[in-house]
């Protein structure tokens, strides 16, 4: 049916997810994957599906991020009252207030959406809500072994470890040990050390966003 989907502005770019770190690389690998199914014989009707996707994060993507030195990040609430999450997707201690710290540490990516699935029936993002006042800021220091051991939780959502840290946040400003691009929803965002991303105030009307995205034949 119909609703609404809130949206993320980063770097002058508005969408549903983003992030530095991981994101960006996982897409870009994924598509690359898909030209070299493609031209494949036999392999050509699951050059768009779950199959190459799986290839591209745990084959291309995830050596890379295992290979990729941690950065120092450093997250500044700067809107409403932001609160961390545990595992289970329950509120952990007291509300993180504007001008607080809501993390502080290295990691390998800062993810964000305001929508639980990332593709393919992905559940990237469980605790992410399409009409909410508040989107999930994921923090990820997990390397390519985690992500083999892993990937059935992973892709359903209930993956728990201390190396995976959730937020519901509304303004948070990201700085960075070392300038690191930004991808939004696939698309290069620009080379950042300092990154503002805001929960977009005006939803947009969409249909059906709980569905995970099926194949592409």
């Amino acid at each position: 049916g119909e609703g609404t989907l809130r949206l993320v502005r980063a770097a002058g770019k508005l969408a549903p997810f983003g992030g530095v770190g991981v994101d960006g690389m996982a897409v870009q690998d994924f598509e690359t994957v898909k030209t070299a199914f493609s031209k494949i014989p036999g392999l050509r009707d699951v050059a768009t599906g779950g199959l190459a996707y799986v290839v591209s994060i745990g084959g291309v993507s995830m050596p890379k991020v295992m290979m990729n030195p941690t950065v120092d990040v450093r997250v500044i609430n700067e809107g409403a009252d932001a609160v961390a999450l545990d595992g289970s997707g329950r509120v952990l201690g007291a509300p993180i207030r504007r001008g607080e710290v809501v993390f502080e540490g290295p990691v390998r990516s800062c993810l964000f959406s305001t929508i639980p699935y990332w593709g393919f029936g992905a559940k990237v993002f469980p605790f992410a809500d399409p009409r909410g006042d508040r989107f999930n800021l994921r923090i990820v220091d997990i390397d390519s072994v985690d992500v083999a051991l892993h990937l059935r939780s992973i892709w359903k959502g209930t993956y728990q470890s201390p190396k995976v840290r959730d937020f519901l946040v509304e303004t948070v400003r990201l700085e960075l040990g070392r300038p690191m691009a930004l991808e939004v929803a696939g698309d290069p965002g620009g080379i950042h050390r300092e990154l503002v991303l805001s929960l977009h105030p005006e939803p947009i009307r969409v249909v059906d966003y709980h569905a995970p995205l099926p194949p592409v034949e």
